[in-house]
């Protein structure tokens, strides 16, 4: 089951539980894949662009990928469940604001 709250996008698609977004924090249970296995954990995050500066960007997985992922709707960029960058931001340490993770 998904919940989510505020007007997002999210598939149908993805693994991922317990998905809630607020205009500052954001939360989803789901597999995180990348850190060298495949595992349940839940991740809580401000819901922040590090690279923007801008608060309340996050969207939960509107590209439908299997595991999910959190989005920003300002510039596009991928982020897994652990926060990491999913796309050049690895190489740089582009990380979302973590607040709780299990």
């Amino acid at each position: 089951m998904i919940t989510l709250l505020g007007s997002i996008g999210a598939s149908s698609a993805s693994s991922a539980t317990n998905v809630h977004i607020t205009p500052t924090e954001v939360t989803a249970t789901g597999f995180n894949s990348a850190s060298g296995g495949y595992y349940w954990c839940t991740g809580t995050f401000l819901n922040y662009n590090p690279v923007t500066k801008r608060w309340g960007e996050l969207e939960w997985n509107p590209k439908g990928t299997a595991e999910g992922e959190w989005t920003m709707r300002d510039d596009d960029m991928d982020f897994s469940i652990n926060g990491r960058c999913k796309g050049l931001g690895w190489q740089h340490n582009v990380f979302l604001v973590r607040t709780s993770w299990t």
